[in-house]
């Protein structure tokens, strides 16, 4: 797989993926992926964080695919 850049993203909106990922594991759909999230390094308010991040999810129901957050190459 290719190298992804991090996306922008709200505090709010990050919150939202965490949420997501807690979900999957708790519903034992899935416990593969990894996230990585930092500080931009240019000031930014409405959005704080970069954001890269691939976690499988619908192992539950089958095969399951990947979501993938970020800007991939």
């Amino acid at each position: 797989m290719s190298a992804a850049k991090p996306i922008n993203m709200s505090k709010e909106d990050f919150i939202q993926v965490l949420k997501d990922i807690l979900q999957t594991i708790e519903n034992d759909d899935s416990y593969e992926g990894n996230l990585t999230w930092l500080m931009p390094e240019e000031e930014n308010a409405e959005h704080p964080f970069d954001i890269i991040a691939t976690y499988r999810i619908g192992n539950s129901v089958g095969q399951g695919s990947t979501r993938m957050i970020g800007e991939w190459q």
